[in-house]
């Protein structure tokens, strides 16, 4: 894709891709040879990513790159990295539930008894409305189509 000012913009969908891509680019390359290679290092794993940073910085500031966000600390190659964050994943992996399981079958079955509605019934019990929806449809009391 072209734009207006005459810089070509290149989407590429795998890390393979992008590795090939570089390699094919750097002959071509004038001012950015050296963070494509700093880029190829790091996705081979030879680099961390605190040293990636630094190159990427360093090109900030011979105004070969205009801006980089905020640096974090990754001390670790591209690989550990990940690893690392696969570790960590269960433990932020989507909320904690509200309800105990058997506070959540008691809640269904007073909803089902009331003839409230569920905003209305959820008000009277202190939850919200999201809380007694899961509920039934964990209890197999409801489904998305019906609420």
């Amino acid at each position: 894709m072209l734009f207006s000012n005459g810089a070509w913009r290149i989407e590429i969908g795998t890390l393979e891709g992008v590795g090939a891509s570089l390699k094919s680019m750097i002959p071509f390359l004038c001012k950015k040879s050296g963070e494509a290679w700093t880029a190829l290092r790091y996705l081979d794993d030879q680099i961390t990513g605190n040293e990636f940073q630094d190159v990427m910085r360093a090109a900030v500031r011979r105004r070969n790159r205009e801006r980089l966000g905020r640096r974090v600390n990754l001390p670790w190659t591209r690989t550990e990295g990940l690893a690392r964050a696969a570790a960590y994943v269960s433990d932020f992996a989507g909320r904690k539930p509200t309800l105990r399981p058997d506070q959540e079958g008691q809640i269904v079955k007073e909803y089902l008894k009331s003839g409230l509605s569920q905003a209305k019934f959820a008000e009277s019990v202190g939850i919200s409305r999201d809380v007694l929806r899961g509920a039934l449809l964990r209890q197999g009391r409801g489904s998305s189509s019906q609420m």
